[in-house]
C-alpha cells in the first residue's frame, strides 16, 4: 500500500468534492444541449473525483513506502507563490488590465520552481500574457481592459 499516493487520491477526491457540491448547491446546471454556469464546474469536479478515486485505488496494490510526513520537506516557496498567484490576479485585473496581470501572475507563479531563471520566466510570461490577450482580448471579446485604469492610459 502506497501511502502517498492514497493521501494524494483522496486530497483530490476531497477538492472535487467540495467543488462539486458547491457547483450543485449554488450554480444551476442546466443540460447537455443547454448548459448552465454549474455545468463546467460540476463536469471537472467529477473528473477530479475520478482521477483521486483512481489514484487512490492504484495505490492499494502498490508496494509500502514507508511514508512519514515530514513538515520540512514541504516546498513551501512553492507551494505559497502557487496559491498567492491566483490571488494577485484576481486583485490587479480590473486596476492594471489584462496584460499586465497575466504577465505578473505568471513571473510569480514561475519562481514557485527553484529550477527557474529569470530569463525563462520572462520569456514564458511573455508568451502566456500574448497567449491570454489573444483568446480573452482578442477573440472571445471579454470586458476586461488589456492595459488597466491603474496606467492612466
Amino acid at each position: 500500500m502506497n501511502t502517498k499516493s492514497i493521501v494524494s487520491g483522496g486530497v483530490c477526491i476531497l477538492i472535487g468534492s467540495f467543488f462539486g457540491l458547491s457547483a450543485l448547491t449554488s450554480l444551476k446546471i442546466g443540460t447537455s444541449t443547454n448548459m448552465g454556469p454549474g455545468y463546467f464546474p460540476l463536469s471537472l469536479a467529477i473528473i477530479l473525483i475520478a482521477i483521486g478515486a483512481y489514484i487512490a485505488l492504484k495505490a492499494l496494490g502498490e508496494r509500502s513506502d514507508g511514508f512519514r510526513f515530514n513538515l520540512s520537506a514541504v516546498p513551501w516557496r512553492g507551494a505559497l507563490l502557487i496559491c498567492v498567484s491566483p490571488l494577485i490576479l484576481g486583485l490587479t485585473i480590473r486596476g492594471m488590465g489584462l496584460a499586465p496581470a497575466i504577465f505578473l501572475t505568471a513571473i510569480v507563479s514561475a519562481f514557485a520552481s527553484r529550477a527557474q531563471t529569470i530569463k525563462t520566466a520572462v520569456l514564458v510570461s511573455v508568451a502566456l500574457t500574448i497567449f491570454c490577450v489573444l483568446i480573452f482580448g482578442v477573440i472571445l471579446k471579454l470586458p476586461i481592459p488589456i492595459i488597466g485604469p491603474w496606467f492612466g492610459l
